[in-house]
Protein backbone atom coordinates (compact mmCIF):
# COMPACT_ATOMS: atom_id res chain seq x y z
CA UNK A 1 0.00 0.00 0.00
CA UNK A 2 1.34 3.41 -0.95
CA UNK A 3 1.67 6.24 1.53
CA UNK A 4 -1.12 8.15 -0.22
CA UNK A 5 -3.52 5.21 0.02
CA UNK A 6 -2.89 4.94 3.76
CA UNK A 7 -3.87 8.56 4.35
CA UNK A 8 -7.43 9.44 5.46
CA UNK A 9 -9.63 10.93 2.75
CA UNK A 10 -9.44 14.36 4.36
CA UNK A 11 -5.66 14.41 3.70
CA UNK A 12 -5.57 13.14 0.11
CA UNK A 13 -4.99 15.74 -2.58
CA UNK A 14 -4.94 15.44 -6.35
CA UNK A 15 -4.62 17.65 -9.42
CA UNK A 16 -5.68 14.95 -11.88
CA UNK A 17 -9.50 15.20 -11.76
CA UNK A 18 -11.43 14.87 -15.02
CA UNK A 19 -12.71 18.22 -16.30
CA UNK A 20 -16.25 18.53 -17.57
CA UNK A 21 -16.50 19.08 -21.32
CA UNK A 22 -17.10 22.72 -22.36
CA UNK A 23 -20.84 23.25 -22.72
CA UNK A 24 -23.52 25.89 -22.44
CA UNK A 25 -26.71 25.16 -20.51
CA UNK A 26 -29.99 27.07 -20.42
CA UNK A 27 -33.46 26.40 -19.03
CA UNK A 28 -35.59 26.18 -22.18
CA UNK A 29 -39.33 26.79 -22.35
CA UNK A 30 -41.76 24.95 -24.62
CA UNK A 31 -45.30 26.40 -24.75
CA UNK A 32 -48.57 24.56 -25.27
CA UNK A 33 -50.43 25.24 -28.50
CA UNK A 34 -53.32 27.06 -26.78
CA UNK A 35 -53.36 29.82 -24.18
CA UNK A 36 -55.86 28.02 -21.93
CA UNK A 37 -57.64 24.69 -21.51
CA UNK A 38 -60.92 23.70 -19.87
CA UNK A 39 -61.64 20.29 -18.37
CA UNK A 40 -65.16 20.27 -19.79
CA UNK A 41 -64.40 21.13 -23.41
CA UNK A 42 -60.90 21.96 -24.67
CA UNK A 43 -59.27 19.31 -22.49
CA UNK A 44 -56.44 18.01 -24.73
CA UNK A 45 -53.09 19.78 -24.19
CA UNK A 46 -50.37 19.60 -26.85
CA UNK A 47 -46.83 20.76 -26.04
CA UNK A 48 -44.39 20.49 -29.01
CA UNK A 49 -40.78 20.04 -27.90
CA UNK A 50 -37.91 20.62 -30.31
CA UNK A 51 -34.45 21.46 -28.97
CA UNK A 52 -32.71 21.41 -32.37
CA UNK A 53 -29.04 20.58 -31.96
CA UNK A 54 -29.18 20.71 -28.14
CA UNK A 55 -29.43 17.87 -25.64
CA UNK A 56 -32.56 17.75 -23.44
CA UNK A 57 -31.91 17.03 -19.75
CA UNK A 58 -35.42 15.66 -19.20
CA UNK A 59 -34.59 14.28 -15.75
CA UNK A 60 -34.72 17.92 -14.59
CA UNK A 61 -37.70 18.95 -16.72
CA UNK A 62 -41.14 19.85 -15.37
CA UNK A 63 -44.63 20.82 -16.47
CA UNK A 64 -45.85 24.26 -15.39
CA UNK A 65 -49.44 25.51 -15.33
CA UNK A 66 -51.83 27.82 -13.53
CA UNK A 67 -55.13 26.30 -12.41
CA UNK A 68 -58.45 27.96 -11.60
CA UNK A 69 -61.57 26.14 -10.41
CA UNK A 70 -64.86 27.16 -12.03
CA UNK A 71 -67.06 25.61 -9.34
CA UNK A 72 -69.94 27.64 -7.93
CA UNK A 73 -69.35 29.08 -4.47
CA UNK A 74 -71.85 27.77 -1.87
CA UNK A 75 -70.98 30.00 1.02
CA UNK A 76 -67.82 28.54 2.52
CA UNK A 77 -67.44 25.72 -0.03
CA UNK A 78 -63.99 25.37 -1.58
CA UNK A 79 -62.63 22.91 -4.12
CA UNK A 80 -59.40 21.18 -3.08
CA UNK A 81 -56.98 19.31 -5.29
CA UNK A 82 -56.46 15.65 -4.46
CA UNK A 83 -52.80 15.12 -3.61
CA UNK A 84 -51.19 17.83 -5.76
CA UNK A 85 -51.40 19.36 -9.22
CA UNK A 86 -50.84 16.01 -10.95
CA UNK A 87 -54.46 15.19 -10.06
CA UNK A 88 -55.70 17.01 -13.18
CA UNK A 89 -53.91 14.70 -15.67
CA UNK A 90 -56.06 11.76 -16.76
CA UNK A 91 -53.74 10.59 -19.55
CA UNK A 92 -50.24 11.41 -20.79
CA UNK A 93 -48.82 10.40 -24.18
CA UNK A 94 -45.63 11.03 -26.14
CA UNK A 95 -45.84 11.34 -29.92
CA UNK A 96 -42.66 11.65 -32.03
CA UNK A 97 -42.59 13.19 -35.50
CA UNK A 98 -42.17 10.51 -38.18
CA UNK A 99 -42.90 7.65 -35.76
CA UNK A 100 -45.94 5.43 -36.09
CA UNK A 101 -48.37 5.83 -33.21
CA UNK A 102 -47.46 6.96 -29.70
CA UNK A 103 -44.14 5.82 -28.25
CA UNK A 104 -45.60 6.01 -24.73
CA UNK A 105 -49.15 6.24 -23.41
CA UNK A 106 -50.18 6.17 -19.74
CA UNK A 107 -53.88 5.94 -18.85
CA UNK A 108 -55.02 6.75 -15.31
CA UNK A 109 -51.92 8.91 -15.14
CA UNK A 110 -53.04 10.82 -12.03
CA UNK A 111 -53.77 7.59 -10.14
CA UNK A 112 -50.31 6.25 -11.01
CA UNK A 113 -48.43 9.52 -10.45
CA UNK A 114 -49.93 10.19 -7.03
CA UNK A 115 -49.60 6.63 -5.72
CA UNK A 116 -46.06 6.23 -7.03
CA UNK A 117 -45.25 9.60 -5.47
CA UNK A 118 -46.56 8.47 -2.08
CA UNK A 119 -44.13 5.55 -2.00
CA UNK A 120 -41.20 7.69 -3.07
CA UNK A 121 -41.93 10.46 -0.55
CA UNK A 122 -40.74 11.30 2.93
CA UNK A 123 -41.57 14.41 4.89
CA UNK A 124 -38.90 16.38 2.99
CA UNK A 125 -40.52 15.46 -0.33
CA UNK A 126 -43.95 16.41 1.01
CA UNK A 127 -42.58 19.83 2.00
CA UNK A 128 -41.24 20.24 -1.55
CA UNK A 129 -44.56 19.25 -3.15
CA UNK A 130 -46.42 21.78 -1.00
CA UNK A 131 -44.06 24.50 -2.22
CA UNK A 132 -44.11 23.69 -5.95
CA UNK A 133 -47.14 21.54 -6.80
CA UNK A 134 -50.00 22.60 -4.56
CA UNK A 135 -49.68 19.67 -2.17
CA UNK A 136 -51.08 19.61 1.37
CA UNK A 137 -49.11 20.77 4.40
CA UNK A 138 -46.33 18.28 5.20
CA UNK A 139 -46.67 15.71 7.94
CA UNK A 140 -45.07 12.35 8.70
CA UNK A 141 -47.78 10.78 6.57
CA UNK A 142 -49.47 12.17 3.48
CA UNK A 143 -52.51 14.40 3.50
CA UNK A 144 -55.11 13.69 0.84
CA UNK A 145 -56.15 17.29 0.26
CA UNK A 146 -53.95 19.74 -1.58
CA UNK A 147 -54.39 23.47 -2.14
CA UNK A 148 -57.93 24.81 -1.74
CA UNK A 149 -59.40 27.06 -4.43
CA UNK A 150 -62.37 29.29 -3.64
CA UNK A 151 -64.53 30.97 -6.27
CA UNK A 152 -63.18 34.36 -5.22
CA UNK A 153 -61.46 36.37 -7.93
CA UNK A 154 -57.81 35.45 -8.29
CA UNK A 155 -58.13 32.14 -6.44
CA UNK A 156 -55.66 30.09 -8.40
CA UNK A 157 -52.39 28.26 -7.93
CA UNK A 158 -49.31 27.73 -10.07
CA UNK A 159 -48.08 24.13 -10.18
CA UNK A 160 -44.79 22.60 -11.30
CA UNK A 161 -44.99 18.85 -11.91
CA UNK A 162 -42.08 16.54 -12.71
CA UNK A 163 -43.72 14.20 -15.24
CA UNK A 164 -43.28 10.47 -14.74
CA UNK A 165 -42.90 7.74 -17.36
CA UNK A 166 -40.00 6.26 -19.28
CA UNK A 167 -39.53 8.80 -22.08
CA UNK A 168 -39.21 11.88 -19.86
CA UNK A 169 -37.67 10.14 -16.85
CA UNK A 170 -35.09 7.61 -18.12
CA UNK A 171 -32.75 5.59 -15.97
CA UNK A 172 -29.36 7.14 -15.10
CA UNK A 173 -30.67 10.66 -15.84
CA UNK A 174 -29.99 10.25 -19.56
CA UNK A 175 -30.45 13.33 -21.71
CA UNK A 176 -32.48 13.00 -24.89
CA UNK A 177 -30.18 13.12 -27.93
CA UNK A 178 -29.34 16.31 -29.77
CA UNK A 179 -30.83 16.61 -33.25
CA UNK A 180 -33.76 14.27 -32.58
CA UNK A 181 -37.10 14.86 -34.30
CA UNK A 182 -39.69 17.01 -32.57
CA UNK A 183 -41.83 15.20 -30.03
CA UNK A 184 -45.13 16.29 -28.50
CA UNK A 185 -46.29 15.88 -24.92
CA UNK A 186 -50.02 15.17 -25.08
CA UNK A 187 -52.04 15.56 -21.89
CA UNK A 188 -55.73 14.81 -21.40
CA UNK A 189 -57.37 16.55 -18.46
CA UNK A 190 -59.57 14.73 -15.96
CA UNK A 191 -62.91 16.04 -14.72
CA UNK A 192 -63.16 18.37 -11.73
CA UNK A 193 -65.21 15.71 -9.92
CA UNK A 194 -62.33 13.23 -10.11
CA UNK A 195 -59.42 15.61 -9.59
CA UNK A 196 -60.92 17.69 -6.76
CA UNK A 197 -63.02 17.32 -3.63
CA UNK A 198 -65.27 19.93 -2.05
CA UNK A 199 -65.21 20.99 1.57
CA UNK A 200 -68.97 20.44 1.90
CA UNK A 201 -71.87 18.98 -0.03
CA UNK A 202 -72.98 21.02 -3.02
CA UNK A 203 -75.81 20.67 -5.49
CA UNK A 204 -74.11 22.79 -8.13
CA UNK A 205 -73.02 20.84 -11.23
CA UNK A 206 -71.34 20.42 -13.58
CA UNK A 207 -68.04 21.97 -12.58
CA UNK A 208 -64.87 22.49 -14.57
CA UNK A 209 -61.40 23.90 -14.08
CA UNK A 210 -59.21 25.96 -16.38
CA UNK A 211 -55.48 25.65 -17.01
CA UNK A 212 -53.42 28.49 -18.45
CA UNK A 213 -49.71 29.27 -18.81
CA UNK A 214 -49.16 25.62 -19.72
CA UNK A 215 -45.55 24.98 -20.67
CA UNK A 216 -42.76 22.47 -20.29
CA UNK A 217 -39.45 23.66 -18.87
CA UNK A 218 -36.32 21.63 -19.46
CA UNK A 219 -32.58 22.35 -19.26
CA UNK A 220 -30.93 22.08 -22.66
CA UNK A 221 -27.22 22.15 -23.29
CA UNK A 222 -24.90 22.61 -26.24
CA UNK A 223 -21.51 20.92 -26.25
CA UNK A 224 -18.91 23.48 -27.35
CA UNK A 225 -16.14 21.00 -28.17
CA UNK A 226 -16.28 20.52 -31.96
CA UNK A 227 -14.29 17.28 -31.88
CA UNK A 228 -16.69 15.67 -29.40
CA UNK A 229 -19.74 16.80 -31.36
CA UNK A 230 -18.22 15.52 -34.61
CA UNK A 231 -17.75 12.13 -32.96
CA UNK A 232 -21.33 12.22 -31.65
CA UNK A 233 -22.71 13.17 -35.08
CA UNK A 234 -20.85 10.28 -36.66
CA UNK A 235 -22.25 7.87 -34.09
CA UNK A 236 -25.91 8.88 -34.43
CA UNK A 237 -25.71 8.91 -38.23
CA UNK A 238 -24.26 5.42 -38.43
CA UNK A 239 -25.97 3.40 -35.72
CA UNK A 240 -29.02 3.53 -33.45
CA UNK A 241 -28.78 4.93 -29.95
CA UNK A 242 -31.15 4.12 -27.11
CA UNK A 243 -32.36 5.07 -23.66
CA UNK A 244 -34.60 3.22 -21.25
CA UNK A 245 -36.87 3.89 -18.30
CA UNK A 246 -39.86 2.50 -16.44
CA UNK A 247 -43.33 2.95 -17.91
CA UNK A 248 -46.71 1.69 -16.76
CA UNK A 249 -49.82 0.18 -18.27
CA UNK A 250 -53.13 0.42 -16.38
CA UNK A 251 -55.61 -2.48 -16.58
CA UNK A 252 -59.03 -1.80 -15.06
CA UNK A 253 -61.49 -4.43 -13.81
CA UNK A 254 -64.54 -4.42 -11.56
CA UNK A 255 -64.90 -6.07 -8.16
CA UNK A 256 -68.29 -7.45 -7.21
CA UNK A 257 -69.87 -6.98 -3.78
CA UNK A 258 -69.44 -10.68 -3.01
CA UNK A 259 -67.67 -12.80 -0.39
CA UNK A 260 -65.00 -15.35 -1.27
CA UNK A 261 -62.49 -15.60 -4.12
CA UNK A 262 -62.55 -13.18 -7.03
CA UNK A 263 -60.25 -13.52 -10.04
CA UNK A 264 -59.38 -10.64 -12.38
CA UNK A 265 -57.69 -10.84 -15.78
CA UNK A 266 -54.57 -8.64 -16.06
CA UNK A 267 -52.87 -10.06 -19.15
CA UNK A 268 -49.69 -8.12 -19.90
CA UNK A 269 -46.82 -9.02 -22.26
CA UNK A 270 -43.42 -7.40 -21.68
CA UNK A 271 -39.75 -8.26 -21.98
CA UNK A 272 -39.25 -6.92 -18.46
CA UNK A 273 -42.30 -6.78 -16.20
CA UNK A 274 -40.93 -5.19 -13.03
CA UNK A 275 -43.98 -5.40 -10.82
CA UNK A 276 -47.77 -5.40 -10.52
CA UNK A 277 -49.84 -3.25 -8.20
CA UNK A 278 -53.62 -3.53 -7.88
CA UNK A 279 -55.44 -0.48 -6.49
CA UNK A 280 -59.02 -0.94 -5.30
CA UNK A 281 -61.25 2.16 -5.39
CA UNK A 282 -64.91 2.19 -4.37
CA UNK A 283 -67.14 2.87 -7.37
CA UNK A 284 -69.24 5.35 -5.39
CA UNK A 285 -66.20 7.65 -5.06
CA UNK A 286 -65.67 7.99 -8.81
CA UNK A 287 -67.10 11.15 -10.34
CA UNK A 288 -68.16 12.23 -6.84
CA UNK A 289 -67.29 15.79 -5.89
CA UNK A 290 -67.37 15.00 -2.17
CA UNK A 291 -65.17 11.91 -2.16
CA UNK A 292 -61.56 11.12 -2.98
CA UNK A 293 -61.45 9.18 -6.24
CA UNK A 294 -57.68 9.17 -6.87
CA UNK A 295 -55.57 8.39 -3.81
CA UNK A 296 -58.12 6.62 -1.56
CA UNK A 297 -57.32 2.96 -2.28
CA UNK A 298 -58.00 0.15 0.17
CA UNK A 299 -57.54 -3.54 0.93
CA UNK A 300 -60.56 -3.79 3.24
CA UNK A 301 -61.91 -7.35 3.68
CA UNK A 302 -59.04 -8.88 1.64
CA UNK A 303 -57.65 -11.90 3.51
CA UNK A 304 -55.11 -13.06 0.94
CA UNK A 305 -53.99 -12.51 -2.64
CA UNK A 306 -51.68 -13.95 -5.27
CA UNK A 307 -50.88 -13.39 -8.92
CA UNK A 308 -50.74 -16.09 -11.58
CA UNK A 309 -48.52 -15.20 -14.54
CA UNK A 310 -48.20 -17.67 -17.41
CA UNK A 311 -49.60 -20.39 -15.10
CA UNK A 312 -47.03 -19.76 -12.34
CA UNK A 313 -47.92 -18.31 -8.95
CA UNK A 314 -46.26 -15.10 -7.75
CA UNK A 315 -45.15 -15.00 -5.03
CA UNK A 316 -44.82 -18.72 -4.51
CA UNK A 317 -46.48 -18.37 -1.09
CA UNK A 318 -49.71 -16.36 -1.24
CA UNK A 319 -49.74 -13.16 0.82
CA UNK A 320 -52.06 -13.12 3.81
CA UNK A 321 -53.64 -9.85 4.89
CA UNK A 322 -55.32 -8.91 8.18
CA UNK A 323 -55.46 -6.06 10.66
CA UNK A 324 -52.39 -7.50 12.39
CA UNK A 325 -50.68 -8.99 9.35
CA UNK A 326 -49.81 -6.48 6.62
CA UNK A 327 -46.01 -6.77 6.71
CA UNK A 328 -45.54 -8.84 3.53
CA UNK A 329 -48.03 -6.77 1.54
CA UNK A 330 -46.30 -3.54 2.64
CA UNK A 331 -42.87 -4.94 1.72
CA UNK A 332 -44.04 -5.91 -1.78
CA UNK A 333 -45.34 -2.37 -2.35
CA UNK A 334 -42.08 -0.85 -1.12
CA UNK A 335 -40.15 -3.07 -3.56
CA UNK A 336 -42.43 -2.43 -6.54
CA UNK A 337 -42.07 1.35 -6.23
CA UNK A 338 -38.36 1.34 -5.38
CA UNK A 339 -36.26 3.70 -7.54
CA UNK A 340 -34.14 1.97 -10.18
CA UNK A 341 -31.22 0.14 -8.60
CA UNK A 342 -32.71 0.16 -5.10
CA UNK A 343 -34.09 -2.89 -3.30
CA UNK A 344 -36.83 -0.92 -1.52
CA UNK A 345 -38.15 2.61 -1.41
CA UNK A 346 -37.85 4.77 1.70
CA UNK A 347 -41.21 6.26 2.58
CA UNK A 348 -42.88 8.14 5.41
CA UNK A 349 -45.93 9.21 3.41
CA UNK A 350 -47.75 5.84 3.68
CA UNK A 351 -48.11 4.89 7.33
CA UNK A 352 -49.24 1.51 8.61
CA UNK A 353 -52.49 3.16 9.71
CA UNK A 354 -53.17 4.31 6.16
CA UNK A 355 -52.04 1.07 4.55
CA UNK A 356 -54.53 -1.09 6.46
CA UNK A 357 -57.33 1.49 6.81
CA UNK A 358 -60.86 0.68 5.69
CA UNK A 359 -62.36 2.06 2.49
CA UNK A 360 -63.13 5.76 2.74
CA UNK A 361 -66.86 6.22 2.23
CA UNK A 362 -67.10 9.31 4.43
CA UNK A 363 -67.12 12.90 3.19
CA UNK A 364 -63.95 14.72 2.29
CA UNK A 365 -62.93 15.87 5.76
CA UNK A 366 -60.47 12.99 6.06
CA UNK A 367 -56.87 13.84 5.28
CA UNK A 368 -55.50 10.43 6.25
CA UNK A 369 -57.25 8.24 3.67
CA UNK A 370 -56.56 4.55 3.05
CA UNK A 371 -53.52 3.76 0.89
CA UNK A 372 -53.41 -0.07 0.90
CA UNK A 373 -52.55 -1.98 -2.27
CA UNK A 374 -51.95 -5.53 -3.52
CA UNK A 375 -48.47 -5.68 -5.06
CA UNK A 376 -45.88 -8.18 -6.21
CA UNK A 377 -42.28 -7.36 -7.11
CA UNK A 378 -41.01 -9.27 -10.17
CA UNK A 379 -37.47 -7.88 -10.57
CA UNK A 380 -34.69 -10.45 -10.49
CA UNK A 381 -31.93 -8.03 -9.46
CA UNK A 382 -31.61 -4.53 -8.04
CA UNK A 383 -28.16 -3.64 -9.38
CA UNK A 384 -28.39 -0.07 -10.67
CA UNK A 385 -26.25 -0.95 -13.71
CA UNK A 386 -28.78 -3.48 -15.00
CA UNK A 387 -31.89 -2.99 -17.13
CA UNK A 388 -34.47 -5.54 -18.25
CA UNK A 389 -34.19 -7.15 -14.81
CA UNK A 390 -37.91 -7.94 -14.54
CA UNK A 391 -39.92 -11.02 -15.48
CA UNK A 392 -40.04 -11.81 -19.21
CA UNK A 393 -43.70 -12.27 -20.14
CA UNK A 394 -43.28 -11.51 -23.84
CA UNK A 395 -44.26 -15.09 -24.74
CA UNK A 396 -47.79 -14.20 -23.66
CA UNK A 397 -50.17 -16.39 -21.73
CA UNK A 398 -52.87 -15.69 -19.16
CA UNK A 399 -52.19 -13.51 -16.11
CA UNK A 400 -54.58 -12.98 -13.20
CA UNK A 401 -54.82 -11.75 -9.65
CA UNK A 402 -56.76 -13.88 -7.19
CA UNK A 403 -58.17 -12.18 -4.08
CA UNK A 404 -60.14 -13.68 -1.21
CA UNK A 405 -62.64 -11.48 0.62
CA UNK A 406 -63.78 -12.33 4.15
CA UNK A 407 -66.99 -10.38 3.58
CA UNK A 408 -68.49 -8.57 0.65
CA UNK A 409 -66.57 -5.43 -0.30
CA UNK A 410 -68.26 -2.35 -1.66
CA UNK A 411 -68.67 -2.43 -5.43
CA UNK A 412 -65.30 -1.24 -6.68
CA UNK A 413 -62.93 -0.83 -9.58
CA UNK A 414 -59.54 -2.52 -9.50
CA UNK A 415 -56.83 -0.73 -11.46
CA UNK A 416 -53.71 -2.86 -11.88
CA UNK A 417 -50.51 -0.97 -12.71
CA UNK A 418 -48.11 -3.08 -14.78
CA UNK A 419 -44.70 -1.44 -14.33
CA UNK A 420 -42.25 -2.40 -17.07
CA UNK A 421 -39.00 -1.37 -18.75
CA UNK A 422 -39.50 0.55 -21.99
CA UNK A 423 -36.65 1.11 -24.44
CA UNK A 424 -36.60 3.94 -26.98
CA UNK A 425 -34.43 3.52 -30.06
CA UNK A 426 -33.33 6.56 -32.08
CA UNK A 427 -32.50 5.40 -35.61
CA UNK A 428 -30.02 7.23 -37.89
CA UNK A 429 -33.07 8.35 -39.89
CA UNK A 430 -34.35 10.23 -36.84
CA UNK A 431 -37.29 7.86 -36.31
CA UNK A 432 -37.90 6.82 -32.70
CA UNK A 433 -39.43 3.45 -31.88
CA UNK A 434 -40.45 1.97 -28.53
CA UNK A 435 -39.62 -1.58 -27.51
CA UNK A 436 -41.07 -3.22 -24.41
Amino acid sequence: MSLTESLPLSMRYSVSGADAIPAKTTLSRFDATSSSYNSGSNNKILIPVNAGDKFLDVSKGYLHFNIVSNHTDDGAVTAMMIGNGACVISKMEIACAGSSGKVESIDNYNVYHLYDGLWKSNVNDLTYLQAVAGGGSPALESKARGVALTKAAGSSVNCCIALKGAFLNPYYGKALPAGMNQFTIEITLDSLKNAFVESAASADAPFTFTLSEVRYYCPTYSVLDEQIMASYAQQVSSQPIMWIGESVNAITNTIAAATGKQTLQINSSYRSLNGLCTLIRTSASLENMNKNSLTAVNIENVTDYKYRIMSEQYPSDEIDVSATNTGRAYIEASKVFAPHGKAQTVCSAVSLTQFKAAANTDAVNLDAVAHGSLCVDLKKFSDERLVMAGLDTSAGGPSTIEMTFSSAPAASTATTLALHDRMFVHAPSGIITAQF
